[in-house]
């Protein structure tokens, strides 16, 4: 399997081609030892918000931006 490289937060990191923005984010959560919680983690890929109920068919392409945050809420 081949690797691509994508930058989450404006750090480079290598991951598996074919890898879907669902997986990327479940091991973001295992990298940073937070609970596996799709919705502690908003994201975006190239500036664009990516929903959570998208996130697994959003399927990553080397030289992506990916950026996560803390989602807010309220009003």
């Amino acid at each position: 399997m081949s690797a691509i490289t994508v930058y989450v937060n404006g750090e480079a990191k290598q991951i598996a081609s074919h890898t879907n923005l669902a997986d990327l984010v479940k091991v973001i959560q295992q990298e940073m030892q937070m609970e596996d919680d799709p919705k502690s983690i908003a994201t975006a890929v190239n500036e664009i918000f990516v929903p959570r109920a998208s996130r697994a068919n959003c399927e990553l392409k080397h030289g992506d931006q990916i950026m996560t945050f803390t989602p807010i809420t309220g009003g």
